[in-house]
């Protein structure tokens, strides 16, 4: 007869079939979530410089970031420790982080090389951050990063412009971001609870 697992060790499982759901989960949007963010970093490019050329500018960055950090996760088998998953989860959040900031920035400076583009900027700046936090929503912290380090300074910048029509996305994005952030925390708690408890019922088989 199986011998029924203690709470302490039925506890610990359920940590471990969460953090493997959250890796496994992230693992199969990645690609995704690079696609989105390229797409629109080119089209982005395009759209205020009239071409895309491969060089020292963020689109061949991201392109090159792209290939290194699927690479990565391409790599990994199915016996990749939870040591593993997460360092890789954090990993993650780190370059997640570093995206959204290297975006803005490149957004700042469009908006100021050419304020004729500003609502093309917002627009694909949004897409970006509205995509990422999409794809990244199993693992909320993650997800939200892109909305807070990207989708909501490009409505304050938005805000600062005299344009009553940008004032007026700058506040509906507002609005939608802080929306999609009680989103992401209710799916979150969902997608850990419904982990949880399968787990514990597997656990009392």
């Amino acid at each position: 007869m199986q011998r029924r697992k203690t709470p302490v060790e039925a506890d610990d499982r359920a940590v471990q079939a969460l953090l493997e759901e959250r890796y496994l989960s992230v693992r199969s949007q990645v690609p995704i979530i690079y696609l989105v963010v390229l797409v629109s970093l080119v089209g982005l490019q395009i759209t205020t410089s009239g071409y895309f050329r491969l060089g020292v500018n963020l689109p061949t960055v991201v392109l090159t970031l792209a290939v290194v950090r699927l690479w990565m996760w391409r790599r990994s088998d199915s016996d990749v420790s939870h040591e593993e998953m997460q360092r890789n989860l954090r990993l993650t959040a780190v370059v997640t982080g570093i995206l959204c900031l290297a975006v803005l920035f490149w957004c700042i400076n469009l908006f100021t090389a050419s304020p004729g583009e500003n609502a093309y900027i917002f627009l694909f700046a949004s897409l970006i951050a509205l995509g990422a936090a999409h794809g990244l929503s199993s693992v909320p912290f993650t997800a939200m990063l892109p909305v807070l380090m990207l989708a909501l300074p490009m409505a304050i910048l938005a805000m600062t412009s005299k344009e009553g029509r940008s004032i007026g996305a700058a506040t509906a994005l507002t609005l939608v971001a802080l929306l999609v952030l009680r989103q992401l925390r209710d799916h979150g708690r969902q997608f850990e609870s419904l982990v949880r408890s399968r787990s514990a019922y597997l656990s009392e088989q």
